[in-house]
């Protein structure tokens, strides 16, 4: 193959660096990848690397679609955020330093019994890995915690207030402590059950009065709206 990057010479020293640089050409680390395929029973994704390879002679080739990946979503235990991942969707894969056959069967510290490192297929894929050209485009600041979907969003901000927004844009929160001051004051009237004999005519409303329910409704929805 005939080099295009790099110059060497027939000396030991050149002859070792064309070894080196050859070595470091299968050595991977990570790339960005899209969804091909999702499980979401197993959370294993099929993943095609989204960088292509060059070879030293100027060859340009895709990789492999990678398979079975174990896909990271946040999680400790039995706590865990879920997003629903599709097809086409932008992943990180890293690969590991050694084989994961064992690890990914036991879960526990392992002898790999394994040779192979940095192998394509001993890879987990995190969310994310997106271009320049598709930020999140409607974040207010970098401080708020946002959870969206393509019919809510809830925004929780360091304070404690949050926002929970439908595709109406109406703030669900907001139009809960409206709601809970309007009836801060108001009342109920209701129908006495007559006494057997009175006539209709005699029959008269009570007043039910809410101001306090709706009140401490209110005092805690104060305390965490926008």
């Amino acid at each position: 193959m005939t080099d295009l990057s790099k110059n060497y010479t027939n000396q030991p020293i050149g002859v070792i660096k064309r070894l080196i640089d050859n070595s470091l050409m299968d050595l991977h680390v990570s790339l960005p990848a899209k969804v091909v395929k999702y499980d979401y029973a197993t959370q294993k994704a099929d993943v095609q690397p989204l960088i292509k390879k060059r070879y030293r002679d100027g060859t340009v080739k895709s990789f492999p679609t990678i398979t079975s990946v174990p896909v990271c979503f946040p999680r400790v235990n039995n706590s865990y955020v879920y997003m629903p991942l599709k097809k086409g969707d932008k992943v990180l894969v890293i690969i590991s330093d050694y084989s994961l056959d064992n690890y990914l069967f036991g879960g526990q510290e392992i002898d790999p019994m394994d040779l192979r490192s940095h192998h394509l297929s001993d890879a987990f894929c995190v969310l994310g890995g997106y271009d320049f050209h598709n930020p999140i485009a409607d974040l207010a600041n970098a401080d708020d915690l946002v959870i969206k979907n393509n019919v809510m969003k809830i925004t929780m901000k360091p304070t404690g207030k949050c926002s929970i927004v439908g595709t109406d844009g109406v703030d669900l929160v907001t139009e809960a402590y409206n709601l809970a001051s309007e009836g801060e004051n108001a009342t109920v009237s209701v129908v006495t059950t007559p006494i057997t004999g009175t006539p209709w005519s005699t029959r008269h409303n009570a007043s039910l009065n809410n101001s306090a329910a709706f009140g401490a409704i209110k005092t805690k929805l104060a305390k965490i709206k926008i």
